[in-house]
């Protein structure tokens, strides 16, 4: 399954609207001096050190009891199958753009002419599911002292 230009555009118009709403949330909650809106940010940034904090606005903001989230890919890696029916969350992914001049050429011709500051970088809205929303192989637990 294919997604449309407009789809896409669509998710992104949302996302940009999710992430606008919880800031301004947290900013309004923060201004009246209440603290739980920070507490319950603070609580889901300890979840997730790997996301952005747009992102962590995105995730909170569709699923607030979200503890473990991940690509679909990467569930599989861990033994895990995203249960049917289940909703994704989305949030914004990164993307390096090729060079038209690049397109065409091998490996080790991308290597040599690719530096980190002549590639764009733009980013796209991605599925991603929370532990709770999968089955299959527990995950390994920390053990307490």
């Amino acid at each position: 399954m294919t997604t449309t230009t407009t789809q896409i555009n669509d998710l992104q118009s949302k996302l940009k609207k999710m992430t606008s709403e919880a800031l301004e949330s947290l900013t309004k909650s923060l201004e009246a001096g209440k603290s739980d809106e920070l507490l319950r940010y603070l609580d889901t940034m300890a979840k997730f050190p790997r996301y952005s904090m747009r992102n962590l606005f995105l995730i909170m903001a569709q699923m607030p009891e979200a503890s473990q989230v991940m690509g679909y890919q990467s569930w599989k890696l861990l033994g895990r199958q995203v249960k049917k029916g289940e909703k994704a969350i989305r949030i914004w992914a990164p993307m390096k753009l090729k060079n038209k001049n690049e397109r065409g050429a091998s490996d080790s011709e991308q290597r040599k002419t690719s530096t980190e500051a002549n590639q764009p970088l733009i980013f796209r809205p991605v599925p991603v599911f929370d532990y709770c929303q999968t089955e299959g192989e527990p995950m390994p637990e920390l053990s307490e002292v």
